[in-house]
């Protein structure tokens, strides 16, 4: 999880130093002839990382081509992910070459399709690939991007969200909860104390 978040933070650091702010990367891609901000993203992300294969999503939020299944990711209390959180369906998925996958979810519009306005854009992190056991909080993992960061990665949990499409997420890294917010708990403690 740590070498994961690593990574998105590098990546992010890079793309910055290419691309400017986040709230400029959409700017320059309506121009693009594809029309398809997002994958502009994606690419953006991708070219920076040790990938084997990205899938994308169709136009306007169709399916992605990945054969992802949504009933075999659960919660850390064994509850279905809520579909905001879920990775395996409106996110963009970069395989990486050592297993992992890193999904990037535009939360402006969670279902999917195009890009609209400043962040939040969320990673999803599945340390072990489509391995078991697939919960979140043991090897899927949150982290959001927030433009008035200035570019800066976090878990989870960490700092304020803020926003209707992007509430304070509760501390719910126990095992009654969703496990969401567990990169945070590993980050500041140290450990899956949990």
């Amino acid at each position: 999880m740590k070498k994961a978040y690593s990574l998105i933070q590098n990546v992010t650091t890079q793309v910055i130093n290419e691309e400017g702010k986040p709230s400029n990367w959409i700017l320059d891609s309506y121009s693009l002839e594809t029309h398809e901000p997002n994958v502009r993203v994606v690419d953006m992300y991708a070219s920076k990382m040790n990938y084997a294969k990205v899938c994308y999503l169709s136009p306007m939020g169709g399916a992605s081509k990945c054969t992802l299944k949504p009933e075999e990711y659960k919660c850390l209390n064994g509850s279905e992910i809520d579909n905001k959180m879920n990775f395996t369906t409106g996110s963009y998925q970069i395989f990486l070459t050592d297993g992992a996958i890193v999904a990037l979810k535009f939360m402006s519009n969670t279902g999917g399709g195009y890009y609209w306005g400043n962040p939040p854009l969320m990673f999803v992190v599945d340390v072990n690939g489509n391995k078991k056991p697939n919960k979140t909080g043991r090897d899927i993992f949150y982290f959001y991007l927030r433009d008035d960061e200035n570019g800066e990665v976090h878990p989870y949990g960490h700092g304020k969200l803020g926003g209707i499409l992007n509430p304070q997420p509760e501390p719910d890294c126990n095992k009654e909860g969703e496990g969401y917010t567990c990169a945070q708990k590993i980050i500041t403690e140290g450990k899956m104390n949990y």
